[in-house]
């Protein structure tokens, strides 16, 4: 637990700095790390993710779907800009859509990977979409909104905040890469 506080006060840190920097509040972290239900979804290869999927990593999540013109493309273009800053250090980036049976792991497929081809798209039952959907929901207002919010996942799989909109890719890629990199490259000492 001691070591885990250092990374929960650089991540506040480093949200409150990207909070203050911006004149938009784009940042919001929660007080404390918000574990998430067991879910069962399938990416767009067909295999099996979980919530043990989320685990070792930082992942950014963000809820849409492939007939989604304007709000959705901002968004996967932003992830598409952190992986391109943060290369082999990125986090793992997810589409979980919000179109219950509508998007196929094969549409998906050929959706995320016209962004990049480093984006997990997921989809699953209804129940299943929704399970993780609904907590990430209960955590912040910022989840509803119309405009793009990304969820932040530690690697102990647990919510820590939310990026909202908008998704200026310059100043949030770097704010977000701060993040995850806690400022020297290097994933593992957040991990911690």
């Amino acid at each position: 637990m001691r070591r885990f506080l250092p990374a929960v006060a650089t991540a506040a840190a480093v949200l409150l700095s990207i909070a203050t920097a911006h004149a938009a509040d784009t940042a919001h972290l929660l007080v404390q790390p918000r574990a998430l239900p067991d879910f069962k979804l399938t990416d767009q290869a067909g295999r099996t993710f979980t919530r043990a999927s989320l685990s070792g990593h930082w992942t950014v999540l963000y809820n849409g779907r492939t007939q989604c013109a304007v709000v959705c493309p901002k968004a996967l273009r932003f992830m598409d800009a952190l992986q391109k800053r943060l290369g082999g250090e990125a986090p793992q980036l997810v589409l979980v859509t919000n179109a219950h049976g509508l998007d196929s792991p094969a549409e998906l497929k050929d959706y995320v990977g016209s962004f990049n081809t480093g984006i997990t798209g997921l989809t699953g039952r209804a129940t299943e979409v929704e399970r993780l959907q609904g907590a990430l929901r209960d955590a912040g207002q910022i989840w509803e909104s119309t405009d793009p919010a990304l969820a932040l996942i530690n690697p102990q799989g647990e919510l820590v905040g939310f990026v909202s909109a908008p998704l200026d890719a310059r100043p949030q890629v770097m704010d977000v890469s701060a993040l995850v990199s806690n400022s020297s490259g290097s994933l593992s000492r957040l991990a911690r």
